[in-house]
């Protein structure tokens, strides 16, 4: 019996049906593969994402709990401690903020006789801590030029600065002095008169 042609053809188009069917196939695997790696990918992510975030919990828990026991510790010495009568309690220390005006090196002296210091500023939290009781006026502190340098009457670098805009300037050459106000600072000739901040020397 002879098969016929149809039959042939019929088979053929089938064959490529299949053919096509695994070709279609192979591509949906393909990109299902892909899905799942992204997949993968994005959960390795997360994971870590959530590992990254929950190492940083105790951390800044830890900071918190720092910065609360810091604040506990200044408010402790308010009450803890008294500073002298005339002076004020500020951040940790007892200043005195004069109500009347002397040259540098009279201020200065004036501190000494109080055993104190004429103001060494830490830093410009400490300054920053000042301002309000300063009340926008200008007061000497305990900086003066040293040649080209400017130094801290105990002869310590500054740990940092805050010059007004265009100071220091040493106008007529004869300022070698600094004041403080509004947070700025500014050179001035040592025999002006001023207000002054002493600052205890005790721990």
């Amino acid at each position: 019996m002879a098969i016929s042609a149809s039959f042939y053809s019929a088979i053929y188009a089938e064959m490529l049906e299949l053919k096509q069917n695994k070709m279609e196939t192979k591509k949906e695997y393909s990109a299902l593969y892909s899905q799942m790696l992204e997949l993968k990918q994005n959960i390795t992510e997360a994971k870590r994402e959530v590992v990254s975030q929950l190492l940083n919990v105790p951390v800044k828990m830890e900071e918190r709990l720092m910065a609360e026991m810091t604040k506990l510790k200044e408010d402790m010495g308010k009450y803890l401690r008294k500073c002298p009568e005339n002076w004020q309690f500020v951040g940790s220390k007892c200043y005195y903020i004069s109500t009347t005006t002397l040259t540098w090196e009279e201020s200065k002296n004036d501190c000494s006789m109080r055993n104190s210091n004429l103001l060494i500023l830490k830093d410009k939290k400490e300054m920053d801590d000042l301002q309000p009781s300063l009340k926008g006026k200008a007061f000497w502190i305990g900086m003066t030029r040293n040649f080209n340098a400017w130094l801290w009457i105990d002869s310590s670098i500054p740990s940092f600065t805050s010059w007004a805009p265009n100071e220091p300037n040493n106008a007529y050459f004869q300022e070698n002095c600094v004041e403080i106000k509004e947070g700025t600072w500014n050179d001035l000739n040592c025999i002006t008169k001023n207000y002054y901040i002493c600052k205890e020397t005790s721990n």
